[in-house]
């Protein structure tokens, strides 16, 4: 099975059906029935009868009526011409001034430099929304998971931190105030109560107060931070807004992974096959590289942990740390959550 990083956001179901739908115009031509009449034959002209002529002078002969014209043979009937069909009218010309039609938007992925700001605007977008109460947009609404709806769905266990190897390692934690004694961990792990075929849905992490490691977080379910913030708060008795650190372990996040392997490292003068046991990147509030990889999937899912968490305006992620473990150059990246300026 392939262990990967899905955080903030659903994997929903696609509609792939082509819902399409056409009307068919039928026309019908309605033809003139030609029909041809046949004209009857002339009448004949009369001729006055012959007969003896009568004595005594002739009298003076008459002036012959004109014959009576033959009757006109009948006309056959003009067919009536077929109505023509209305001509089909032109397309109305566009005014001289409208601008040309746009290109089609393409659909081509962002990549280097196109990819970096978008994930700048991203961060951008979400800061303000954690340092300014009165910022505008923001969807994001407190966390109201109860533990018993989650066990509704899930399988949850909570494991004893001396079963496991220790997460703790890298990342100059002794700069950092974290709880470093490992046995004052809980590691819990949830998973669907019906059986999976393919597993679809995993969380792994490990809790103490003030820190939330997550080992292996894949979903289809509720957003991540709803599950760590019910986690933290039932299981350990403390309210969210007592968390400082957000470390994630062995992340394959194609967003955050691919970032830091083909951008950030490299920026750095570090060539990612040998990043592997060298010293944690420091990246400070403010900079690119610090903005950059909050807009990408795991830092907006830390946004919206220290959203939904904390009042709006109280908090800021003060630095974000990367490392990679000498064995095997997997990659760590850590929060740090401090107070706001007053």
């Amino acid at each position: 099975m392939t262990r990967f990083t899905q955080l903030c956001g659903c994997i929903g179901k696609l509609c792939c059906g082509s819902c399409s739908s056409s009307s068919e115009e039928e026309g019908i031509r309605l033809g003139n029935r030609r029909t041809a009449t046949q004209a009857g034959p002339a009448a004949p002209s009369a001729a006055p009868p012959a007969g003896p002529a009568p004595a005594g002078p002739a009298p003076a002969a008459p002036t012959p009526a004109a014959p009576a014209p033959a009757p006109a043979a009948p006309t056959a009937p003009t067919p009536a011409a077929p109505t023509p069909a209305p001509p089909t009218p032109a397309p109305p010309s566009a005014p001289p001034s409208a601008p040309p039609s746009a290109p089609p938007a393409t659909t081509a992925p962002l990549t280097g430099d196109g990819l970096n700001a978008k994930y700048r605007a991203d961060w951008q977008r979400y800061q303000s929304w954690i340092e300014n109460a009165n910022a505008p947009g923001c969807a994001i609404k407190p966390v109201t998971l109860t533990m018993k709806e989650l066990k509704k769905k899930y399988r949850v266990v909570d494991y004893e931190a001396h079963n496991f190897m220790q997460p703790l390692q890298g990342g100059d934690l002794d700069s950092t105030d974290i709880e470093k004694t490992f046995t004052k961990y809980h590691r819990f792990e949830i998973e669907p109560l019906a059986e999976q075929e393919i597993q679809t849905e995993e969380v792994k992490q490990w809790e103490c107060v003030g820190a939330i490691i997550a080992d292996s977080v894949f979903k289809n379910g509720h957003h991540w931070n709803e599950i760590a913030t019910t986690l933290y708060e039932d299981h350990l008795k403390e309210s969210i807004t007592t968390l400082k650190h957000v470390i994630f372990m062995n992340v394959v996040n194609p967003q955050t992974h691919g970032y830091c392997r083909d951008v950030l490292y490299p920026r750095k003068g570090v060539a990612w096959a040998t990043a592997g046991g060298k010293p944690c990147l420091k990246l400070e509030r403010g900079t690119p590289e610090y903005e950059e990889i909050l807009g990408t999937q795991l830092g907006k899912s830390v946004a919206c942990l220290v959203i939904s968490g904390f009042p709006r305006g109280t908090k800021i992620i003060r630095r974000v740390v990367t490392w990679t473990a000498a064995e095997n150059n997997h990659l760590y990246v850590r929060f740090e959550i401090a107070d706001s300026a007053p």
